[in-house]
């Protein structure tokens, strides 16, 4: 039975949709804080935590290194130029950031058909409110979606090809400019072309065309952090220095900031990362057995996509530094693979192209206690709050079963509540000036 839910979104709908979603997270929030669970609102001063604070004043006077010496060219300077530009108070900016990201979320929906179900969802993750902040998630979005929906279309045979391929550049180059996120694209663009591969010609030309646009992105970059500070290359001297993110062997098992009682969603993007790199190793292997040709493939948006989560599973695990007390940190993982319009890609393609047939779900808890092993799940000395990630991948876990069986259609909803109340749950954290990832 095709319910409202399960419609594919037009733009009245989506608009019901969000307008009813949002009715719902501030009801929940404003209930929360009026039985006394939550004890402080959204203002000026309590949305500027962590990277906000270095956004804002990277906006406000440009690159600059703090008391401690520590640098913002960490920092990529899109975001900032543009709260710069349009002058805005730290209130205004998250107004902002929450247009754009609903702007390219529309244009993601509706390019990409997604279900009015499959929009709730993903509302609903914890990371998304990144998007509400003075953070650069919203703009990544919005240029990685152009990014995406420019090579999506661009591959179909129209009329405005070139100039769907046009806004794919765009975004790439946009993009480059506002996450460090060069080393991510160029084996997105390289696998996405290879296993679409037809006409030696076209794939060279796809090849350097984007490449040109992710590498001018970054030099503008390099360009604008040298003015500033009068060395090349210096977010990756800070990165390496200030950070500690460079190339090191994981340690496990993994740790995150926060503690064992914020494993539970650094967790899951490690899942996830680690089911896109599955994914990508099936792909190419098919790649290799039928000698380099596929008649039946993802669409090259879904393998940059897969390729993207792929490498931020990477990054994470192989550069980011030690927890204090032991274990690579997968500090912040969830804001690199939740708060992308990569992963939602991910996402709907899985639910409507289904990985697992039959007895083929045995792999599928194999992989989850797998996961749970490298995340330390089952040391005693993570008891209890290490509880709280079993648990809650259990409950993602069994939803994505029914999902693939077809069974317990409403089991989405439970997910989309609780999901909801965690995600209200962070905010007033981060409002508080606790750790959120």
């Amino acid at each position: 039975m095709n319910t409202f839910f399960e419609k594919t979104v037009d733009a009245n709908s989506f608009l019901k949709v969000i307008f009813g979603h949002l009715i719902v997270l501030i009801s929940l929030y404003t209930i929360f804080y009026l039985v006394g669970q939550f004890s402080i609102t959204p203002t000026s001063e309590t949305v500027i935590q962590y990277d906000a604070g270095w956004y804002q004043k990277i906006s406000q006077g440009g690159y600059f290194e703090d008391e401690k010496g520590h640098s913002g060219v960490a920092f990529f300077p899109l975001f900032p130029i543009i709260w710069r530009f349009f002058q805005l108070s730290p209130i205004g900016i998250c107004i902002l950031n929450t247009s754009f990201f609903y702007l390219a979320f529309w244009g993601v929906s509706k390019i990409f058909n997604l279900k009015i179900k499959e929009i709730l969802l993903y509302l609903s993750i914890s990371s998304i409110l990144f998007f509400y902040l003075p953070f650069a998630e919203s703009v990544f979005f919005l240029t990685s979606s152009m990014a995406l929906i420019g090579i999506f279309k661009s591959n179909q045979k129209n009329k405005h090809r070139y100039g769907w391929k046009g806004l794919a550049i765009v975004g790439l180059l946009l993009a480059s400019m506002t996450r460090p996120s060069m080393l991510f694209f160029f084996p997105a663009i390289f696998f996405m072309e290879f296993i679409h591969y037809k006409k030696r010609s076209d794939t060279i030309q796809n090849i350097l065309v984007y490449s040109f646009s992710v590498i001018l992105g970054m030099m503008i970059v390099v360009w604008i952090q040298y003015n500033a500070t009068g060395e090349w290359f210096a977010f990756f001297n800070t990165q390496s220095e200030q950070w500690d993110n460079k190339l090191q062997l994981p340690q496990l098992p993994f740790r995150t900031w926060g503690g064992s009682k914020r494993m539970w969603l650094d967790g899951l993007a490690f899942c996830s990362t680690l089911a896109a790199f599955l994914f990508c190793t099936r792909w190419f292997w098919k790649w290799i057995l039928n000698q380099f040709l596929l008649e039946k493939k993802p669409p090259k948006a879904v393998l940059f996509s897969m390729v993207y989560l792929t490498m931020a599973g990477v990054f994470t695990v192989f550069f980011h530094g030690e927890d204090p007390i032991g274990g690579t940190t997968l500090m912040a993982m969830n804001r690199y693979v939740f708060a992308t319009p990569f992963f939602l890609l991910a996402m709907i393609y899985l639910f409507k192209n289904s990985p697992f047939e039959g007895k083929d779900m045995m792999w599928f808890w194999i992989f989850l206690f797998l996961n749970l092993v490298l995340l330390g799940a089952f040391a005693p000395s993570n008891f209890p709050n290490h509880l709280r990630t079993i648990v809650y991948l259990l409950f993602i876990f069994s939803f994505l079963s029914f999902h693939f069986r077809k069974t317990y259609l409403w089991s989405w909803i439970l997910v989309y509540t609780i999901n909801l109340i965690l995600q209200i749950n962070l905010i007033d954290s981060y409002l508080n000036g606790i750790w959120v990832g």
